[in-house]
């Protein structure tokens, strides 16, 4: 498990306000047991891409579950262009416009899983708290640039935590 320490996360300027957008991918419920198999969620969106009237990059989208069950929805898929028809036999999920802190983790080559994890636990555990941000409990998401691998040292993920203002 990596620590926080040794990771490269930054906090990317002030909060910025996002319009809301509408994602498709491919979308499981986890939990804190079942984090590990986040990875294998992308390895099946695979299959899907390039999605027709999908952006480039992708983003791995968070929606809590029911408050205290400490269980989210997870999906491993792309924005969508404004007005695009729902992709077949990809799951949709509109997001509402919200105020984001946005976070860059930049890569350090070895596994990337462990290194989001710690990033995550970072942000959430620690650094919200002591910027003195509050979460608005909405969908927070990760971004990958396009040609994003998870591979190579210095590729860089943002994460999106909604927000109050």
């Amino acid at each position: 498990m990596s620590d926080p320490a040794n990771i490269a996360l930054e906090r990317v300027g002030p909060p910025t306000a996002r319009g809301g957008f509408r994602a498709a991918g491919l979308k499981s419920r986890f939990d804190r047991d079942s984090l590990h198999a986040i990875p294998a969620l992308w390895d099946q969106l695979d299959a899907h891409l390039p999605v027709a009237g999908g952006k480039h990059g992708a983003l791995g989208l968070c929606v809590p579950g029911a408050p205290g069950t400490g269980d989210f929805d997870y999906m491993a898929g792309v924005e969508m262009d404004e007005g695009a028809p729902a992709p077949e036999g990809l799951d949709l999920i509109d997001v509402p416009a919200q105020t984001y802190a946005v976070y860059r983790l930049t890569a350090n080559g070895e596994a990337l899983h462990p290194q989001m994890q710690a990033a995550l636990r970072d942000i959430w555990g620690r650094r919200l708290a002591a910027e003195g941000l509050k979460p608005s409990g909405g969908p927070d998401f990760e971004l990958y640039p396009p040609c994003f691998t998870g591979r190579k040292a210095g590729e860089t993920v943002e994460f999106w935590i909604p927000v109050q203002t």
